[in-house]
This record gives C-alpha cells, sequence and structure tokens, in this order.
C-alpha cells in the first residue's frame, strides 16, 4: 500500500523517458549512417568509439 502512489508517479515519466530515448537513439544512428557516408576517409575504429561516446553521453542526459 504504501508504494503505490510512487508506482503510479513513476509510470507515465518512465513511458516518456523510454519514447525519448528511443528517438534519440534514431536520431543518432541517422545521423551516424551520414556521417559514414559522408567522411568516408575516417577510420572505422575511431567513428565506433565515437558513436558509442556519443550513445553513452545520450543515455545519461536523456
Amino acid at each position: 500500500m504504501l508504494f503505490y502512489p510512487f508506482k503510479q508517479l513513476v509510470k507515465p515519466a518512465y513511458k516518456k523517458h523510454y519514447l525519448s530515448k528511443i528517438t534519440c537513439g534514431s536520431l543518432i544512428f541517422i545521423f551516424s549512417s551520414f556521417v559514414i557516408s559522408f567522411a568516408n576517409f575516417l577510420h572505422f575504429p575511431f567513428y565506433l568509439g565515437l558513436r558509442f561516446i556519443f550513445e553513452f553521453e545520450i543515455y545519461i542526459w536523456v
């Protein structure tokens, strides 16, 4: 009984957070694919590390 209002408060906020995380992930994916097609001269492992840093920052800030 004690945690019931807390659960009710958390559910919509979690849903919104999850949706925004999905949209940000798709935006990052589109941007990264554009970067790969635009700058082919970049080294692939360096790009993978850059993408991991971007996704990690989005996961923290969103």
